[in-house]
This record gives structure tokens, sequence and C-alpha cells, in this order.
């Protein structure tokens, strides 16, 4: 466990909180870098105050030093962790660090900044942890995110389950199933992943599936959700409704009797009522809607 009164574990919860503050600049960066390769005490309390703060962050809520100094500006963590002098985090500065953090709810997609110029698009219901200690990177935690990386000076190191993906110059996309199953798909560019101590690289329009092999689906198809969009080319309906339930708190639920309907159109993510009209008018289903619960069963003829 961190020791907060331990001169490295107050200094690494403000470092934490100093990455991940709006103002903070590349010279912080490097300074946290030189601030890391001091001491291997230093790394070591960065690490173990990343992996509290994501799996128990109440181990500290209740920390309240005494004095207690909180709102601290960039001079004044610069100078007092490069000085050595002691410096003195309370709850708030806890809590702000823990923003490394990235999550986005039913429904919402986030554009994050994930260092070093690179953007990222967190999708619905997903979570992300920025690996401040790896200098550039993240672990997706659940859910999908694509990433736009252009001549990185150090590769990003992206980590989603049991596998490692290395990229320096790419746009991909990264997904992380209910079963910890991963998806890897590259728009553009080109990255190793290392899975299971098997490295590959994947280049544009590759997609490494969840059971190891590559494919070349179509472009618009894979990227359409960036848009608002959910595109179908002869899926299930049980598929299409997976997919569709990700993006709103209505639940679609298709009966065994049409669950293996083959399903194609383009569909607005979120818009799940809007969709059992249509496929009401596309197959011979009907819907009805108890709650937030749309059930899709055989019945009703297809609209010309």
């Amino acid at each position: 466990m961190l020791d907060l009164s331990d001169q490295a574990g107050i200094e690494a919860a403000v470092w934490l909180a100093r990455l991940r503050a709006d103002d903070c600049t590349e010279d912080d960066h490097k300074a946290f870098r030189a601030w890391v390769a001091a001491s291997d005490a230093h790394a070591r309390a960065f690490e173990t105050a990343t992996m509290l703060f994501e799996y128990s962050p109440q181990l500290v809520e209740h920390y309240d030093p005494s004095p207690v100094k909180t709102g601290l500006s960039r001079r004044a963590v610069l100078a007092g962790v490069a000085g050595g002098g002691v410096i003195i985090a309370g709850t708030a500065t806890w809590q702000q660090a823990y923003a490394s953090i990235r999550t986005t709810e039913i429904g919402e997609r986030r554009q994050i900044d994930i260092g070093q110029g690179a953007k990222a698009l967190l999708d619905t219901d997903s979570s992300l942890r920025l690996n401040w200690l790896l200098g550039a990177g993240f672990t997706l935690q659940r859910g999908r995110v694509f990433c736009e990386i252009s001549d990185a000076a150090k590769p990003f190191k992206i980590k989603a389950a049991a596998s490692d993906i290395l990229v320096s110059n790419a746009a991909l996309e990264v997904r992380l199933d209910d079963h910890n199953g991963v998806t890897i798909f590259i728009a553009s560019g080109e990255a190793q992943v290392i899975h299971d101590g098997v490295s590959r690289t994947l280049v544009a329009n590759d997609r490494l599936t969840p059971d190891g092999r590559v494919d070349r689906p179509n472009l618009a198809a894979m990227l359409a959700w960036r848009d608002g969009l959910l595109l179908f080319d002869g899926e299930t309906l049980e598929t299409a409704c997976r997919e569709m339930n990700r993006y709103s708190r209505i639940r679609l639920v298709p009966a065994k009797d049409v669950k293996n309907s083959v399903l194609s159109g383009s569909f607005a993510a979120g818009e799940n009522v809007a969709f059992a009209n249509t496929v009401t008018r596309l197959l011979p289903i009907t819907a009805t809607q108890q709650g937030d619960i749309i059930l899709l069963k055989a019945g009703g003829q297809i609209q010309e």
C-alpha cells in the first residue's frame, strides 16, 4: 500500500494531480520523467498510487494530513518536488489525481487528449486509464476507442486485456468486449501487436479479431459509429440489437424465433425506438414496448 507519510508517496500523489491538470505542459512531463528516473522508490510509489486509484480509491478518501495544503500551483509542485521539499497532498489532491480515468456514459462519446498531440475518441459506455508512468499510452478497461497518433516521439503503448499495441504513426480502433476479447482495426498506418508473447504487425485495413484471425472489413462500416451511425451488412438481428443497446437505455430484445433474422442498413446510434419501427417494415416482425424494453417477435408483414 502507498505510504502517505513517506516522502516518495506524497510526491507521487502530487505528480498524479499535476499530470491531470488542464494546464499541464511538456515541461511538467519532462520534470516528471526526471523525478521517476531519479529513484526506484519514486517509480514504485507512482505505480502503486496509480493502481490504488484504479482499484481502491476509497482507501485514501479519508486521508487528512495536518497541515493540509491543497490547490497547488505548477510552480509550487515543480519547486517542491524538484527541490526535495515536503509537499503535503490532501484529499482534494488525491481526487484530482484519480481523474486519470476517462469514462463515458451510455449514449455518450468523448474526445480525449492522450498526450504528444494525439487524440482519442472514446465510444459509449467505455473507460480507459491514462498511463502517465509509461510516458505515453493508456489501458482500455472496457468499450471502444479510436486513436489518431501521428509522428509520436515515443511509441504509444495501448493495453487491452492480454494485448499490447505499440503505435508511432497510425489511426486505429481498439475494442474490448464483455468477455475480454480484443478487436484491433487499423484505419491507416501500422501498429505492432503483442499477444501472449507473439508479435505481429498490422497494416491499414487489417482487423485482428478476438479469435486471432486477421481480415479486412469495410472501412466505412467499421468507423461509422464516430459519426453516430451503425452500419449492418448481413448481421443477425440479435447482433444488431446487441450493438444498438450499447447506445441506449431502452433495450431491444429479439425473441428466439427472430434473433437469427438477417438485417442490413444504416441506423442512428441511440435511436432504438426508430430502429424497432424500421425493422418491422423490413422484416415480418412486430415490436411491443413495455417501459424500457422493446420486444421484437415474429408477426406482421413486410412493407413494400
